[in-house]
């Protein structure tokens, strides 16, 4: 029997642990994989809001990639195929992603798994863009 109570509380300790678990406003809950590993990938554009409004999806999406490297390594290659690199990393207790190029840029990351990365830039003020990539 007292196997069992402490199974009982075991068990809602560990469920109340990973209630506050969740790092980003829109998840994931809980991830074994670090942070940093699931940022480095090459990324494409799928969806951009301006204001909470969706951009009409644009054909040069497509041809943009965004890398990051697990070395700290940054690629921006655009759709005339004209690269930019720099270096990135995470800041904030993980909460923000900083691209360093010829000048610092800080996203607030809203979601990050294996497929999918969403971000906040608020560098423009007045203009709040959130985008979303999938893997190229």
């Amino acid at each position: 029997m007292r196997n069992f109570k402490f199974l009982i509380v075991l068990f809602f300790a560990i469920s109340l642990t990973f209630i506050g678990c969740k790092k980003y406003n829109d998840g994931p809950r809980i991830s074994f994989m670090p942070k940093k590993y699931r940022v480095a990938n090459k990324w494409k554009i799928d969806r951009k809001f301006e204001n909470s409004v969706e951009v009409t999806r644009s054909a040069d999406w497509e041809n943009e990639t965004y890398e990051f490297k697990s070395n700290g390594g940054y690629f921006y290659t655009n759709v005339l195929g004209i690269t930019s690199q720099g270096t990135w990393d995470l800041e904030n207790t993980k909460e923000n992603l900083v691209i360093f190029t010829s000048s610092s840029t800080v996203y607030k990351i809203l979601r990050l798994k294996n497929k999918e990365l969403w971000l906040e830039d608020t560098n423009i003020p007045g203009i709040e863009t959130e985008t979303h990539y999938v893997p190229k």
